[in-house]
């Protein structure tokens, strides 16, 4: 379930990094940026699954998709108005993504010279190269990023370059 979920936040990432996504958002257009920003918790909670024998999700898990989701919605949706907040949960959702990262990469590390399944072993690495690579440029675009500029080109073609990479 967490592969479709981590699928589906996929396919939201590169609808919602295209150049032309319309801003301001629509309805349709805050759920999908939604989906995509917490996508991180997503691809956390898949690490852990699938380099963690013994891990089971809780419902601590959820509520941290669901803060993730509702923050995205507020910077997104515009309700704060407030420059500073907005630009406040910009950099917590980022610092979020990357430690969640950071946490995935961690769990494929510590559990690796202990597996013996060799495709498993193999997948680690594609998770440590490929995904994290990914996030961690995201993130640190999204640091670059003017909050007055609301054009994202930066920002969305590099990420718009590396879900399609991922995703094939």
């Amino acid at each position: 379930m967490l592969g479709a979920a981590l699928a589906i936040g996929a396919a939201a990432s590169m609808i919602c990094s295209t150049p032309t996504f319309p801003r301001p958002f629509a309805w349709w257009g805050l759920l999908l940026l939604a989906l995509s920003s917490a996508n991180c918790v997503v691809f956390w909670l898949w690490a852990r699954v699938a380099f963690d024998d013994d891990f089971v999700p809780r419902f601590w898990h959820g509520v941290l998709w669901a803060a993730v989701v509702v923050a995205q919605w507020l910077d997104a949706s515009g309700i704060t108005r407030s420059a500073a907040l907005e630009l406040a949960i910009e950099r917590t959702l980022s610092f979020t993504s990357l430690g969640l990262t950071l946490l995935a990469v961690a769990q494929a590390l510590v559990t690796w010279p202990a597996d013996l399944m060799q495709g498993r072993r193999g997948l680690r690495l594609v998770v440590l190269i490929g995904a994290s690579a990914q996030i961690v440029l995201n993130s640190y675009l999204s640091f670059l990023q003017q909050p007055s500029n609301p054009t994202f080109s930066m920002t969305s073609v590099a990420n718009f370059s590396l879900c399609s990479c991922w995703s094939a």
